[in-house]
């Protein structure tokens, strides 16, 4: 079931039938073209590329670009975070532990779902390089999916990958689950007149 789909991950809302009460729910879906079909046949779903995490975020490209990336595809992992904060909520699965074996989902997970689970997911895959447009600061993430199964409940997450703090943000480590320390070189200077 697709859910939020067109509320910021990338599809938008397409009129089931032209005949439909335009003003019900029910009457609209979320494309499944990243960006939508403005003035065109609504979507129907693309057959999915069946592969695991690893390789739609392992890469050699110079800029961090999945080597899936635009593709539609159907991997599994744990979900290992859920923000369920505003409109753009968003999880991450991760499948192991280690680089390349995590990914954003840039929509809601299903009410119900929860850390610990695994899914099977679909999606297409994308490049997110926030308002700077800058491709080396780009992230790989899944967006306009949905979860296709939960299949199994309160599995034990991945351990954590044990990093230095400049480490944290590398290419590899994206949807990871990570822990790492660090020590206070400045101290903050807090300029509010509140007590």
């Amino acid at each position: 079931m697709r859910k939020c789909g067109a509320d910021g991950g990338g599809g938008s809302l397409e009129l089931i039938d032209a005949s439909s009460d335009n003003s019900l729910a029910a009457s609209w879906q979320t494309s499944w073209v990243v960006g939508g079909t403005p003035g065109a046949a609504n979507s129907t779903e693309p057959d999915a590329v069946v592969t695991t995490i690893y390789n739609i975020q392992y890469t050699t490209d110079v800029n961090g670009a999945s080597p899936e990336e635009g593709n539609y595809v159907q991997t599994s992992g744990i979900v290992t975070g859920v923000d369920r904060l505003g409109n753009n909520s968003a999880f991450t699965i991760q499948s192991g532990s280690g680089a390349w074996t995590g990914i954003y989902c840039w929509w809601a997970a299903d009410e119900g779902v929860v850390v610990g689970d695994e899914v099977t997911v679909r999606g297409t895959v994308t490049e997110y390089a926030a308002s700077t447009g800058d491709a080396n600061l780009s992230m790989t993430e899944l967006v306009a999916g949905s979860i296709v199964s939960v299949n199994s409940s309160g599995n034990t997450l991945p351990q954590p990958v044990v990093l230095d703090v400049e480490d944290v943000g590398q290419e590899m480590y994206e949807g990871v689950l990570v822990t790492t320390t660090g020590r206070v070189v400045e101290a903050a200077v807090c300029d509010s007149d509140e007590p």
